[in-house]
């Protein structure tokens, strides 16, 4: 026995010595990646710790990164096949150590019944692209199913929270948020602007130049971004935004500075115009429609829309004089005005409309003759880049995938409109937000992939889980 110690004894020495002299040379020669790997190793534990024991603050700081940061804080750590993919932003490393702590918390997974019908539409978005990769497509294409699954996670993540310190807490941090971002953001289209029009000079933009000079595609032009990186982008964005000023200033939370409520409101939907995004126009304009028409129908305070109505009118009238005296304002009468003439004389009207119309019978050809039970990866990655949601969904999963998407947007319509049933203030704005942005986003995604836009999708998955957690309608999964 005492031989047998001394062995074990000798062997552990030998061990340890060996993984000193291994742990010495390894220093020596990686010493610098090393100690930057030791630092963000610490710092992604400390990260964890923290957001387990502040889970609410940790969601926020992401849902920030999100919006703020993510566009531009991000390094390609792979090069994968097709153009400026393989990269990882500052958002998804606060997601993993989000991720790690939420699952490290003793609790009860569950779901609301509620939500069951958005559970097809994640689970073949996921799954999909690696059908495709089973039918020959390269590995790399499965990063878009994890995408999937990062993004609706922030949806169950929110509902957690919501269920853990209230919904009416959690959905006045996070409408917080996204207002004084899209300040901040506005801020940014105007210096964007004014550096365009030649009133400050372009060494103003030395964001936009870095992000240029470091990426294959970028969108800067006379079309403002913000802090996004493509017009588009931040045209839905304000879209988001500004649907989402109108939903607290028609149900009024005590929460919520209503004067700060109608400048978020002025300003995203200047957003919009600077932008020139037709397609966050498109989708504002309906995601209004329906807003109003769901308040009308519950018998919301006239004087409050009569107030809107004043301020969008005031907003009207500021936008002609902007017309008729900033630079280049014909820029923008030219591409809006192209909206009324599609309408009017049909797709031949507008070139881009055209181009759209014709890439899409383009890529339905291509889908049919190759790939008739779907391309199973996106079809920008199989094909060729589609700017519509609908025929990605039409052409990766063909009818199924399709119909699973609308029957997602249904059941987070639903949602919505059944917390603005209820009769507390702060469920009416999240559910008149929530039904609001739904309808904008099936219409805007008629011209755009707008549920691939990270910026938008993360607050929309947010939001969602929010509206699912109004009642304690639970599924059991795990003690």
């Amino acid at each position: 026995m005492i031989a047998y110690f001394r062995r074990a004894t000798v062997t552990t020495t030998c061990l340890v010595l060996l993984t000193a002299v291994v742990l010495g040379l390894l220093a020596t020669f990686f010493a610098a990646y090393i100690f930057i790997g030791a630092i963000i190793l610490s710092i992604g534990l400390v990260w964890v710790w923290w957001s387990r024991r502040h889970l609410r603050c940790a969601f926020a700081i992401t849902l920030l990164a999100v919006i703020l940061f993510s566009p531009r804080l991000s390094a390609q750590l792979l090069k994968l096949e097709g153009v400026d993919r393989g990269y990882v932003s500052v958002h998804d490393v606060l997601w993993l150590g989000l991720i790690i702590a939420v699952l490290s918390r003793k609790m009860t997974m569950s779901f609301p019944r509620s939500s069951l019908g958005v559970l097809p539409y994640i689970a073949l978005a996921a799954i999909l692209p690696v059908v495709g990769i089973i039918g020959g497509f390269p590995l790399s294409y499965a990063t878009p199913g994890l995408r999937a699954l990062e993004w609706a996670s922030f949806g169950y993540m929110a509902y957690i929270i919501a269920k853990e310190y209230g919904v009416r807490e959690t959905f006045s941090l996070m409408s917080k948020i996204m207002l004084w971002a899209s300040v901040i953001h506005f801020a940014y289209a105007c210096i964007q602007y004014a550096a365009d029009a030649g009133i400050i000079s372009g060494d103003f933009l030395q964001l936009d130049q870095i992000y240029a000079a470091g990426h294959e595609v970028s969108w800067f032009s006379w079309r403002v971004t913000g802090l996004f990186v493509n017009p588009n982008s931040y045209g839905l964005f304000c879209s988001f935004a500004a649907l989402l000023s109108i939903a607290l200033l028609v149900a009024r939370p005590n929460w919520i500075n209503p004067m700060f409520a109608y400048f978020c409101l002025v300003i995203n939907s200047g957003g919009i115009f600077l932008s020139a995004s037709r397609s966050g126009l498109l989708g504002f304009a309906i995601g209004l429609s329906g807003l109003l028409l769901i308040a009308l129908v519950k018998g919301v305070k006239t004087t409050r829309l009569v107030k809107l109505g004043v301020v969008f009118g005031a907003m009207g009238v500021l936008f002609l004089v902007m017309l008729s005296v900033v630079t280049g304002g014909e820029k923008w009468v030219s591409r809006f005005g192209l909206i009324s003439s599609v309408v009017i004389e049909g797709a031949a009207a507008d070139p881009s409309m055209l181009e759209r119309v014709e890439m899409w019978q383009q890529v339905f050809s291509m889908q049919e003759a190759h790939y008739p039970f779907g391309t199973g990866v996106p079809s920008g990655l199989a094909l060729i880049g589609i700017d519509s949601y609908w025929i990605v969904t039409l052409t990766q999963g063909t009818l199924l995938f399709a119909l699973a998407f609308l029957l997602m947007l249904a059941t987070v319509f639903t949602a919505g409109y059944v917390c603005w049933r209820l009769p507390k203030p702060d469920l009416q704005a999240l559910g008149l937000t929530v039904a609001a942005v739904t309808l904008s986003m099936a219409i805007s995604s008629l011209l755009l992939t707008t549920p691939l836009e990270t910026y938008i999708i993360i607050p929309f998955w947010s939001m969602a889980g929010l509206a699912f957690a109004r009642k304690n309608q639970l599924v059991r999964l795990k003690s």
